[in-house]
């Protein structure tokens, strides 16, 4: 089956007036916003590296957490951003994108300078430049079990994708350490802009196609019966 348009949940990019720079970002306002603010103090930033239009700004100081609720009963589900990161590669924090279900499975930019990837213990995949631009996408297709991620213009790396719930509750974006008794560092920084979470919509089949015309035949064929009577 061919894929065609997607259906947004959301599509987030932290610009005035609904957001202000150095002030936590809007939540809970629909699809233009995360669901909520979970740990910490991410930020909207003025601009950032190459991200001159608001991005949204995770610091390295304890847990700085945003959620995005989901559970659409969708058979499949993308997530894409552009982001930039400074001091994280190398460092002893990471980035994690988090989608629960309620089961978690993990996509991070870990400090050691690769990307982790589900299951845990996974090989890591190649990694990214602090201070350059960059985009991820993610698709996860729970029907088949699986997930795609892709860097930038690279090749897709895949793998299997768990769900016990058969959906995807929320995804969540965090910034911490990895590993313990590790100090804040506010100079480990993560920016984050033009959040895109959506589900693929399948393009009509033939038969589906087929189904259409017949019913609009008949519909019409009842319309031309009931002008005679």
């Amino acid at each position: 089956m061919r894929l065609g348009a997607s259906e947004l949940y959301y599509s987030v990019d932290v610009n005035s007036p609904l957001n202000q720079p150095d002030q936590p970002p809007a939540t809970c306002t629909g699809s233009q916003t995360p669901s909520s603010i979970v740990f910490g103090s991410p930020e909207v930033g003025g601009s950032f590296g190459h991200l001159i239009d608001q991005p949204l700004l995770f610091r390295g100081i304890d847990y700085q957490q945003l959620r995005f609720d989901l559970g659409r009963r969708a058979p499949d589900y993308f997530l894409d951003f552009d982001f930039e990161t400074h001091n994280l590669n190398p460092s002893l924090f990471a980035f994690m994108l988090l989608f629960d279900g309620p089961l978690t499975e993990n996509f991070y930019l870990h400090g050691s300078g690769s990307i982790g990837v589900p299951p845990a213990n996974s090989t890591h995949v190649p990694g990214w430049t602090d201070d350059e631009p960059h985009h991820i996408h993610i698709g996860v297709d729970l029907k088949a079990g699986s997930w795609t991620f892709q860097l930038d213009d690279r090749s897709p790396a895949s793998g299997p994708f768990q769900s016990d719930s058969g959906d995807i509750q929320s995804i969540r974006m965090n910034l911490s350490s990895w590993r313990l008794s590790t100090p804040n560092d506010p100079s480990v920084e993560v920016a984050v802009d033009n959040i895109v979470i959506g589900s693929l919509v399948p393009e009509p089949t033939s038969l589906d196609l087929f189904a259409i015309g017949f019913g609009s035949l008949l519909l019409l064929r009842r319309r031309k019966r009931g002008d005679m009577d």
